[in-house]
Order: structure tokens, then C-alpha cells, then sequence
């Protein structure tokens, strides 16, 4: 009865030693940089079994491994925050040190060392060369350091708008998608985002349901540029360890806190009186309103030297702004006035001062040529569905307030309905309306960083990200163009871990986790609940209709 076990154990077991044997020789970098090269002697050399030992100037992180038998070394899984030191002393040659060496996202940087003869007490100090040739990786990418948000104009300060700077790169289709750009021909929603190495993806529209409006699509939660260290694009030939990406990949590393005390702030805001009208609202005498404000700011440092470390950023975007909406042919004030006094009955009936040899000859006049007293008794008022829907505040029911003069001009007070048309009301029943459609945005995005060591072997980081953003658009929330609220309400939250363990100078495991949570809501306005919707068959698409 023990061998079935012994030999299930024995299946896993082996299972296990492969994968250990396999983390020697996998070296991820999503989120992380890595640092190689060769060291030898006078003479060309290769020095084996050396200890190197490479120390990062912001957070007192130290590291040591040894040469290869080839001379080589290599440092995995580095933390993309301030610089490096390098530094190399073997016996019988000169202490070498190379300072200011700059890790980037998703790349693996070549540094290496040549050693002098001499005592060890001596040292060699070299400043690292600002260009790093990548002679070991295949794949090409781009990177978006921060001088380019900095430096250049945001207006929604969303991280996927870099993309765009890439080469072979082009903005997202104009078809309605929204899914992101698209990269050296693949279509829009073909990328993968990253966050710290872990998933960044939106799922549930495909990439198409970002948080705010005016966000590039693509990416669950957006992220506030001042949280942002690197932002890497990669466009071909990547590794097998991102996966995902059929166009592109998104490297993002947020930012680090360190010894130092450091952080930002900020505020760009722009108003109505500093841009120009429309046209047409100058047309319809409609002013213009807009009022974007983004206001934020950064802060980190040190929660225990040496040891742990935290950055957040966090922003605030306030929109408020209005265009010129229509114009659109919609029922006039006169005609509802006109049917709830009882109006269109006796016009429609052929009685009362409608009676035959007026001027406006009704449905039965004009139809049979003598009146018809009650055949139209439904038409003495509006019903309950109509009643509803003109006395709901959130239905926004659209009627033109223009006096028109029947006799002079007809056109607005001619019937077009299937019994109706040809015949002339006695009060204008469509009439042209231009609105002032109002729309807000409040968004908040917030972005939180931990870095622990616990010792040279093991060190971990937390990232957390939020973003919560409500647009209200006032009339396009219908089946018709002039209707309730259209309210989009989101939260995106995303959670990643990572820890990386030393086993020895050879070795090392990276192994993360992530937690992403990402909603979009569109609830009913106050004030809908119960109020019927409706829509007509012919082009006007407002209000009663036509027919």
C-alpha cells in the first residue's frame, strides 16, 4: 500500500529539482533591471572566481557574487532606484571601483572590469559611461524616462499616452474601440501592461474599459505620472516570461523610496477665460464653459534606514466644461400647451372654434369633410406615459420655446404622421433647439510603495494602486440624443508582491503575486427609476416623433 505513494512522491519530487535546476538559468527582469559583464586581467585574461560585490548609493542594498569560470558575473532582480557601485578586489591586483551605474527596466546592462596589478590596498575608480550597449538580449525596446513627462504637456496625465512616442507607433483606431495604440501593425488591444512586473490588464471590455474618459484604453488602473520611475516599451522579440502581448509590452516601474528625503507637487489649471468660443455657440449665444484642474504632489523616504523604504503619489482631477449641443428638431412648448388644454381634440374632432370653414381644417375635415364629435375624446390630454415623462426631472424632455406664426410660415406646423401629414396646425408643433450640454469629471488616483530588506538574501516590495473616477454627461444617457444623465462610475484597485530570495551567488528566486479588482458602473440617474424610455421610428429620434 506505500509503493503508489512513494512513487507520487517520488514524481513530485523530481518535478521540484527540475524547476530548482531551471531558476538558475531564468532570469526575469519585468519590473527589474540586471547587471553583467566580464572581468579580466592586464593582459586579457579571464579572473574566475573573484568576489564581486556591487552596493546601490540610495538605499545601502549590498550585494555580492562571484566570477564564473568564463570571468563572468551577474546581478539579477535590481531594484530600478538611484545607482550603483561596482566594486571588484582580488588578490595581487588593484581594488576596482565603477560608480554612478544606472539599472533601466527590462534590460540587462554590460559592464565590464579590467584589472591592474598592484597591491590591494590600491584603487582604480571609474565613473560608469552614460550609453549602455545591450549585446546580450534580442528584443527592441524603447525607453520613456521621466525628463518626457516632465518636460513635456500631459493634458491626462496617463502613463499610455508614451506609447505613442514610440517608434511604429500609432494612436488608437478611430473606429470606436478605444482598446490602445497600435504597434508595428497589430491591431489596437493587442498589448500587455505591467506594473512592477505584475498584471496591469483591463479584462472585461477587452482594454476598453478605462476609468476615465479620457484615458488612453488598454491598462486597468492609470497611474499618476510623479509615481512613475521607468516607463519601458518593448516591441519585438521579447522573452517568453511576458507573455500576454501579442504587439507590445508595458514595462512600469514605480518609484522608490530611499535614504533621502524627496517628493513633488503640482497644480495645472485652465479656465474659460483664457480659450476661444466655438462657433456655433457664438452662433446660438451660448457661452462656452471649461475649467480643467489637476493638482497633486509625491513623497518618500526612509520608514528604517538602510532597511525599509516607502513612496506615494497621489493627484486630483476636476473637469467641468459644456459645448454647444444640436441643433435638433424638437416638439415645441405651444404643442404641448395646445393638447393638454384640449386643443388638438377639437381640432383633430372639427368642433368648437375648429369647426368647419376655419382655416385649419382637422384630421376629420380634412379626411371624411364633416366633424366628428368624440371620435378623438383620448387626445383631450396627455396619458400617464407622457405625463411621466414630461414631469421627470431626470428624462429631460426637450421642447423649443420659439413663437412661430402659422399663417406666415407653415413649415414648422405641418403634420408629417401617417394621418396627419399635409395638414396645418394651429400652433407650430416642431421647432429647431440648441442646448448647453454640461459634463463633469472627478477623478482620484493614488499610489503607494514599500521596499523591505530583511537581510543581503531577502529583500520584498508591496505596490498598491487606486483609481476612482465619475463622468456625468447630462443628456446622451437615453435611446434618444437628448435624454437622462449618461453616468459612468469606476474604481480600479490593483495590489502586487514581490520577494526575492538569494540562495547562493549563483542563484536567485524572484516570486510575485498580484491581487487587480477593476469595476465600471453606468447607474440610472436619480429620479429615472420608473419612468418609461421611448423611441421613435423616424429621423427626428426626439420627443413624440412623427408618426
Amino acid at each position: 500500500m506505500d509503493y503508489p505513494f512513494r512513487n507520487t512522491l517520488t514524481r513530485v519530487l523530481l518535478v521540484l529539482a527540475v524547476l530548482a535546476l531551471l531558476t538558475a538559468i531564468v532570469w526575469g527582469q519585468a519590473g527589474t533591471g540586471e547587471l553583467t559583464g566580464l572581468v579580466s586581467d592586464p593582459s586579457g585574461a579571464v579572473v574566475p572566481n573573484t568576489q564581486v560585490t556591487l552596493i546601490n548609493s540610495a538605499t545601502g542594498d549590498k550585494r555580492t557574487t562571484v566570477t564564473t569560470p568564463a570571468g563572468v558575473y551577474r546581478f539579477s532582480a535590481l531594484p530600478i532606484v538611484g545607482t550603483y557601485t561596482l566594486e571588484v578586489s582580488p588578490k595581487g591586483f588593484k581594488a576596482a571601483k565603477i560608480a554612478n551605474l544606472v539599472m533601466s527596466v527590462g534590460t540587462t546592462v554590460t559592464q565590464d572590469v579590467k584589472l591592474e596589478l598592484g597591491a590591494g590596498t590600491e584603487e582604480v575608480t571609474v565613473e560608469a559611461g552614460a550609453e549602455v550597449v545591450q549585446t546580450t538580449e534580442s528584443s527592441l525596446s524603447q525607453l520613456v524616462g521621466r525628463n518626457i513627462w516632465q518636460n513635456m504637456p500631459l493634458q491626462v496625465r496617463n502613463q499610455n499616452s508614451f506609447i505613442e512616442l514610440v517608434a511604429g507607433a500609432v494612436p488608437q483606431d478611430g473606429s470606436g474601440t478605444n482598446r490602445g495604440a497600435e504597434v508595428n501593425g497589430t491591431r489596437s488591444g493587442a498589448g500587455s501592461y505591467l506594473v512592477e512586473g505584475t498584471d496591469n490588464n483591463e479584462q472585461g471590455q477587452a482594454g476598453r474599459g478605462q476609468i476615465s474618459p479620457f484615458d488612453k484604453g488598454g491598462a486597468s488602473t492609470s497611474i499618476s505620472p510623479d509615481a512613475i520611475q521607468e516607463y519601458r516599451v518593448i516591441t519585438n522579440s521579447y522573452s517568453a516570461e511576458y507573455g500576454k502581448g501579442g504587439g507590445f509590452i508595458t514595462d512600469t516601474v514605480l518609484r522608490s523610496g530611499t535614504n533621502s528625503w524627496h517628493g513633488s507637487a503640482f497644480e495645472y489649471n485652465r479656465i474659460q477665460k483664457l480659450a476661444a468660443q466655438d462657433f456655433f455657440s457664438n452662433r446660438s449665444n451660448i457661452i462656452d464653459h471649461l475649467v480643467r484642474n489637476q493638482f497633486g504632489g509625491s513623497l518618500g523616504g526612509p520608514i528604517v534606514k538602510d532597511k525599509t523604504f516607502w513612496y506615494g503619489a497621489g493627484e486630483l482631477h476636476r473637469v467641468r466644461y459644456s459645448n454647444p449641443y444640436g441643433p435638433f428638431t424638437v416638439t415645441t412648448q405651444p404643442y404641448l400647451d395646445f393638447v393638454s388644454s384640449g386643443g388638438l381634440q377639437q381640432w383633430a374632432e372639427g368642433t368648437g372654434p375648429y369647426a368647419p370653414g376655419t382655416t385649419t381644417p382637422g384630421v376629420c375635415i380634412a379626411l371624411t369633410g364633416s366633424p366628428c364629435p368624440g371620435a378623438f375624446s383620448l387626445s383631450n390630454t396627455f396619458g400617464p406615459i407622457a405625463g411621466t415623462l414630461l414631469k421627470s426631472p431626470a428624462q429631460h424632455f426637450p421642447v423649443s420655446s420659439a413663437a412661430v406664426d402659422c399663417t406666415a410660415d407653415p413649415t414648422p406646423c405641418t403634420g408629417k404622421g401617417l394621418f396627419t401629414g399635409g395638414l396645418v396646425y394651429p400652433v407650430p408643433v416642431y421647432g429647431s433647439l440648441t442646448l448647453n450640454d454640461p459634463q463633469s469629471f472627478n477623478e482620484a488616483r493614488w499610489n503607494l510603495k514599500v521596499d523591505h530588506r530583511f537581510s543581503d538574501k531577502d529583500t520584498i516590495n508591496g505596490v498598491y494602486l487606486f483609481q476612482d473616477g465619475t463622468y456625468v454627461e447630462q443628456y446622451q444617457g437615453g435611446n434618444n440624443s437628448i435624454g437622462p444623465a449618461n453616468i459612468q462610475d469606476g474604481r480600479g484597485q490593483n495590489f502586487g508582491l514581490t520577494w526575492s530570495h538569494t540562495f547562493n551567488p549563483t542563484v536567485l528566486n524572484t516570486f510575485r503575486a498580484s491581487y487587480l479588482r477593476h469595476r465600471l458602473d453606468f447607474p440610472a440617474p436619480k429620479g429615472a427609476f420608473g419612468v418609461p424610455g421611448y423611441y421613435t421610428i423616424d429621423g427626428l429620434a426626439e420627443d413624440f416623433g412623427q408618426y
